[in-house]
């Protein structure tokens, strides 16, 4: 897998900002886990990997109910905090599994209020430098 692989670019070069994209697209349709999650914990304690919450519902599959993704969710938060986690809508490719809307709300109920200025807006100013 890739995960250890950035792990180790994240070693080499530590002023390289890295944003893991897709929530690293782990296997959630097939219920991917145990592997996925050590990587993303591991790769957390890098300070300078922030990992963003885009695209995992086209890794759950079509028609797949939104709290299905809640785990990876609050597992990337667990990892990575609401410091160093950006949300994303991955639109247009998301309208393949759900809809804008329904992601959208879905994140909001799942990412606790006291955090959500910061997954919502703060972290991607400070990681694109807006």
């Amino acid at each position: 897998m890739h995960l250890p692989r950035i792990g180790k670019l994240a070693q080499r070069y530590p002023d390289l900002r890295i944003v893991i994209d897709h929530g690293a697209k782990p296997d959630i349709a097939n219920g991917q886990w145990q592997d996925w999650a050590g990587d993303m914990d591991r790769l957390a304690r890098e300070p300078q990997v922030f990992c963003k919450l885009s695209g995992l519902w086209n890794e759950a599959g079509r028609d797949t109910a939104a709290a299905v993704l809640k785990p990876y969710i609050r597992h990337i938060l667990s990892c990575f905090g609401p410091a160093k986690t950006l949300w994303g809508s991955d639109w247009p490719v998301l309208e393949l599994a759900g809809s804008y809307p329904v992601w959208h709300q879905a994140a909001q109920e799942i990412v606790a209020p006291p955090n959500r200025g910061a997954v919502f807006d703060a972290v991607a100013r400070q990681v694109y430098g807006l």
